[in-house]
């Protein structure tokens, strides 16, 4: 059987990682272990047992960065890891967002957009959708003009 962590102590190492990152730190063990201990007197090996179990449950998120562990809240993780563009820069049809900001895309429009252009009634693989949105993208991408070669 899996020990379960406390969920009242799972609630409260929460609060001691949001805390932790309104002060723009970083929430490690020794930080939230100390959070958690002056707030609600509970003893830092109790506390560190509690975390490992909310790990392991889920309730809690360890994320390993430069060396260093860190936990953050699973319901708000907020960036987990770089994301690298692969492939085409296409961002959006028409858009002005810039290539490597990803954030604002509605992949679901520009997939049901892309397997609509297709028309095929049986379903379009993954590489037919990809050559027809690069298609699109030299279609539509239109680069900044250039900027003046003099001032007025």
């Amino acid at each position: 059987m899996v020990k379960l962590a406390n969920p009242l102590y799972t609630e409260w190492i929460l609060e001691a990682i949001q805390k932790i990152k309104r002060q723009k730190q970083r929430p490690s063990e020794e930080r939230i272990c100390h959070a958690v201990s002056t707030s609600h007197g509970l003893d830092k090996g109790v506390v560190l047992q509690q975390l490992e179990l909310s790990v392991k449950d889920g309730s809690i998120l360890k994320v390993t960065s430069k060396g260093c562990a860190s936990y953050k809240d699973p319901d708000n993780p907020g960036r987990i890891g770089p994301f690298k563009l692969g492939g085409s820069g296409l961002v959006s049809l028409g858009s002005v967002i810039p290539a490597g900001d990803l954030r604002h895309v509605d992949w679901n429009k520009i997939l049901r957009r892309a397997i609509e252009g297709l028309g095929v009634p049986a379903g379009s693989s993954l590489r037919n959708i990809e050559r027809f949105l690069r298609i699109q993208e030299k279609k539509f991408f239109k680069p900044p003009p250039p900027p003046p070669l003099f001032f007025l």
